[in-house]
């Protein structure tokens, strides 16, 4: 009888693709069955790069996104006991339904980019294809700072930003130094001219190398 109910049931879906969607939506939401959908971790190598991303601009908006979405949804953030509350698939499904398509989508863009894979080929694939652009959303700050070492690339990086004179006449130089110069020229001080819409290559969508 379940294996008839099934094959009588999955016709529902087909035959009304709108709800369709929200099924889909209410499953990357609250995963069951054969789906098991969830968020990325953000798995940081180090407290100075989780605090980074913590701290960054593009995080921000993504919480904000999150907040926006769980007023859509309804759903409280904890209960009265403090837990985070589980949704059920299909409770999660039928106040999909009361939604308009604007809202459903809003709802199923987030819980797509919320389950993206870090470091994936598909990360690339979507901001390449999509030209998602880091500017407003990435700065340079002191643990990107520490994760460059090689004094080569750090000359090409303020080839970039300060000119090829200046890299040339500091290519020499510690990269304590060439650091602090780069750091300098991003923030407008010390007598350096303020560039603010500088990115290195590894944020850029394709990524690009330097030196």
């Amino acid at each position: 009888p379940d294996l008839h109910r099934h094959a009588v049931g999955r016709q529902a879906p087909v035959a009304h693709p709108g709800a369709a969607l929200r099924l889909a939506v209410a499953h990357m939401l609250a995963p069951s069955g054969n789906w098991n959908v969830c968020a990325d971790p953000q798995t940081a190598r180090s407290h100075a790069i989780r605090d980074s991303v913590e701290s960054s601009v593009a995080q921000a908006a993504f919480a904000a996104e999150a907040a926006t979405v769980q007023g859509l949804l309804g759903w409280e953030t904890e209960d009265e006991h403090g837990f985070t509350p589980r949704p059920d698939t299909a409770d999660v499904f039928a106040h999909l339904l009361t939604l308009d398509d604007a809202a459903v989508l809003r709802i199923a863009a987030f819980a797509m980019a919320q389950s993206l894979a870090a470091g994936s080929d598909v990360v690339e694939a979507v901001g390449a294809e999509l030209h998602a652009d880091a500017r407003g959303l990435w700065q340079a700050d002191g643990a990107f700072f520490d994760l460059v070492r090689d004094r080569v690339t750090l000359n090409a990086l303020l080839g970039e930003v300060a000119g090829e004179t200046v890299a040339h006449a500091n290519v020499a130089e510690k990269a304590k130094v060439q650091k602090q110069i780069i750091r300098d020229f991003l923030a407008g001080t010390n007598g350096r001219t303020n560039v603010e819409t500088w990115l290195p290559g590894w944020p850029c969508c394709p990524m690009r190398s330097h030196g």
